[in-house]
């Protein structure tokens, strides 16, 4: 059974209000999208999102609102697997931001780490590890390296890098995303589960069973406290845990917890 993942949402972007009646509409419009897209009612995201899109393509193409409105767009279409659309939302996004702020900005760093995402999911590695690279420089220079949104950068790459069976270099990332998180966040945090259960991932698949159960029990602990009990990553935690306790030969339990998942 493979290992599940938790992935942090896709960074939506936010922008200042021009203060004009067309900016406020255009701000109401994605203010509204991103409540939408973080209630996972998708199809109302897609209409706001694209209103602002439209209301966007009146700033003209050289406006960080309209940049804004194509990622915001392209983040919705990735979490509806429909990555051909995604894609080229994206990368217009990208140039966009890049002509006007240059290539090391933070607005840049976040398009270039959704991109990386987008294609990772289509098991695209080679293509995205450098993306991730420059992202998490962009971050580390701008930010620093205990900053706490370098900790989704080296997340990801974490997941791509276990994919590719690069567990050292998977567990080195996790753990300092882990160490990021919890300063930052405290560690009875859901984000800070959500590394445990993705370094728990890693030590499974070096066959470190029982370091990973101690991961994904930490983790089981942490949602169930934080979390709605029917929320999906407590699920996807439950499934872990039964995959690593039926390879430890706890078939009773690995089955318990499944008919829980």
């Amino acid at each position: 059974m493979k290992s599940r993942h938790i992935v942090m949402p896709l960074v939506i972007a936010l922008s200042a209000n021009e203060g004009s009646s067309r900016g406020s509409q255009w701000e109401s419009k994605n203010s509204a999208g991103i409540q939408a897209y973080r209630q996972r009612s998708y199809a109302d995201a897609e209409n706001f999102f694209t209103s602002a899109f439209h209301q966007a393509e009146q700033f003209g193409d050289r406006d960080p609102r309209f940049a804004t409105s194509l990622n915001n767009l392209a983040s919705l279409k990735q979490m509806q697997n429909r990555y051909a659309e995604a894609e080229p939302l994206y990368r217009h996004a990208l140039g966009i931001w890049e002509t006007m702020y240059g290539p090391e900005n933070l607005d840049v760093a976040r398009v270039v780490n959704n991109l990386a995402t987008l294609l990772q999911d289509q098991a695209r590695y080679s293509e995205a590890e450098p993306l991730f690279q420059r992202a998490l420089a962009i971050r580390e220079k701008m930010l620093g390296p205990e900053h706490l949104d370098v900790a989704p950068v080296l997340s990801g790459l974490g997941i791509l890098w276990r994919e590719e069976g690069k567990y050292s270099e998977a567990q080195t990332v996790f753990q300092r995303a882990l160490s990021i998180r919890q300063k930052a966040l405290g560690p009875e945090n859901p984000d800070v589960a959500m590394t445990l259960n993705n370094l728990a991932a890693v030590y499974r698949s070096q066959g470190n069973y029982k370091d990973a159960e101690l991961l994904y029990r930490r983790t089981l602990l942490i949602w169930e406290k934080a979390l709605p009990r029917t929320h999906p990553n407590a699920a996807t935690v439950l499934d872990n845990l039964a995959a690593d306790q039926e390879k430890q030969g706890n078939y009773s339990e690995a089955e318990g917890l499944l008919l829980r998942a």
